[in-house]
């Protein structure tokens, strides 16, 4: 009867060293491997979020600048400002 025992034990622990090691094992790096993969599809999106943003960022930059060297140009053409009204006319209040 304990020759039975033992083999049962020994039949438990060939099992568990040759079948439920290893699909542990094997579990826990393909768990990692998932992480990995996306990590690196996360990274890659932020990349190319950040890239967009760069050209959005650049795009507004230039047209600020077109528009601002225009008004400029316009400022420069311009004639002077004319007073218009007396200062006769203005009333000074305290």
């Amino acid at each position: 009867m304990e020759a039975s025992v033992d083999r049962r034990r020994r039949i438990l622990l060939h099992f568990v060293l040759g079948i439920g090691l290893p699909s542990l094992l094997l579990g826990y790096l393909a768990f990692r491997g998932i992480r990995n993969d996306t990590a690196l599809l996360e990274k890659e999106r932020l990349g190319k979020h950040q890239g967009i943003s760069q050209r959005i960022i650049d795009s507004v930059n230039d047209e600020i600048s077109a528009v601002e060297a225009a008004f400029l140009d316009a400022m420069a053409d311009a004639p002077p400002p004319v007073n218009r009204i007396p200062t006769s006319c203005v009333r000074w209040t305290i």
